[in-house]
């Protein structure tokens, strides 16, 4: 079964509808597009969307293997931490965030 790539407006309206941020639309959104022949068990989620996590952060942890929310909210933290030169404090705040779109992808 295929997904759309860009969900319908009545569906995007119906997030909103449920508290849904624009940022968590947009991860949304960006998870749909990223889907491998609709094969819902392979996505990957666009690291980017958390705060502080741009496109170098985002490679290295792809490098480490982490390629969802759920993933980086079960790695190690100090491992993070020391391999994309982030403070354990800021690992905390990208998991809680992580957890938080992870909870919103799971409709």
């Amino acid at each position: 079964m295929q997904y759309p790539v860009i969900p319908p407006q009545h569906v995007v309206d119906l997030w909103r509808k449920q508290g849904k941020t624009e940022d968590e639309i947009k991860a949304i959104k960006r998870r749909l597009a990223n889907h491998s022949k609709g094969d819902i068990n392979h996505l990957s989620d666009d690291l980017t969307v958390i705060r502080n996590i741009g496109r170098y952060k985002a490679e290295m942890l792809t490098e480490m293997g982490i390629t969802t929310y759920q993933q980086l909210i079960e790695a190690d933290s100090e491992e993070i931490a020391s391999t994309i030169g982030s403070s354990l404090e800021a690992i905390a705040k990208y998991k809680a965030i992580a957890a938080k779109l992870d909870a919103n992808i799971a409709v």
